[in-house]
């Protein structure tokens, strides 16, 4: 007589728990420097890119090293987007530190993170009105 199978063919099945992150707007991490380390401005992508990154829900998880390393990469960045010469080499580098941040939809599949808004809470306008809505159509 056979054995039966298993539903799972010898596997055991893997229990996934996913680390949620809000996306709460708050501003984390030292501000790019005024100038490039050789000198002159940021690109303005570079600037809105890291102004960005420090908004991002992630930036919660990031240490005061790992900031260190992410100012390296808007160096990198600002590379890529401004310079004809090692654009292609920078750009490498810069992926391979930016895939250990988890600042691509993969690397948060990787790394189990999901990033949601934060809730919106309403003003205090808004809350008046729901609370009157609420009230004339119960007196209805």
């Amino acid at each position: 007589m056979a054995t039966p199978r298993s539903p799972y063919n010898g596997r055991i099945p893997r229990t996934v728990t996913n680390t949620v992150l809000v996306a709460d707007g708050v501003v984390r991490g030292p501000a790019l420097p005024e100038q490039r380390p050789e000198g002159g401005a940021w690109c303005p992508s570079t600037t809105a890119w890291y102004a960005g990154l420090r908004r991002s829900a992630q930036a919660m998880m990031f240490s005061d090293q790992d900031w260190q390393l992410l100012l390296v990469a808007a160096v990198l960045h600002d590379a890529v987007m401004t310079r004809a010469t090692g654009r292609t080499t920078a750009a490498t580098e810069l992926r391979s530190i930016l895939s250990n941040f988890g600042l691509t939809p993969g690397d948060r599949m990787r790394l189990q993170w999901v990033v949601v808004d934060a809730p919106v809470q309403p003003t205090a306008d808004e809350a008046r009105s729901t609370l009157f809505d609420s009230i004339a159509s119960a007196a209805k």
